[in-house]
């Protein structure tokens, strides 16, 4: 959540609107005094562009007008970030793999190669087309 005040609420709601194009944000509750007064998702019915104007229509003649002591509430949702990956989940799949297993390094655009579990490097300097 994100709690704005009259006076900041315009850049508050520039902010809101580039996460919006961006695709950081996927959607934004918005409250007055603690009260939902609408929410704007990005979906199939509505592109980034269109909630990005909708954010800013909706919420800036309410927030203009703000008094002493009156508050917005943004609550903002992001794209998951699916799972994470963990030194644990890394360990057991090495342990799966077994211990001798070669793994295979990032390729760079001047060679490619293997390094094993020694730390040994080997392989070709050919040119990846990557």
């Amino acid at each position: 959540g994100y709690t704005v005040v009259q006076s900041k609420y315009k850049k508050a709601v520039e902010q809101l609107q580039k996460g919006i194009l961006d695709g950081s944000i996927t959607e934004i509750k918005v409250f007055f005094e603690g009260t939902l007064a609408s929410t704007i998702k990005v979906g199939s019915e509505l592109n980034a562009a269109d909630a990005s104007k909708l954010l800013f229509t909706q919420v800036d003649n309410k927030l203009d007008n703000l008094g002493d002591g009156d508050y917005v509430d943004f609550l903002i949702t992001s794209p998951g970030q699916g799972d994470k990956i963990t030194t644990s989940k890394l360990v057991a799949l090495k342990d799966l793999t077994g211990a001798s297993a070669d793994a295979i390094i990032a390729g760079t655009s001047s060679a490619d190669g293997v390094v094993t579990n020694t730390g040994a490097a080997s392989g070709s300097t050919e040119t990846n087309s990557a």
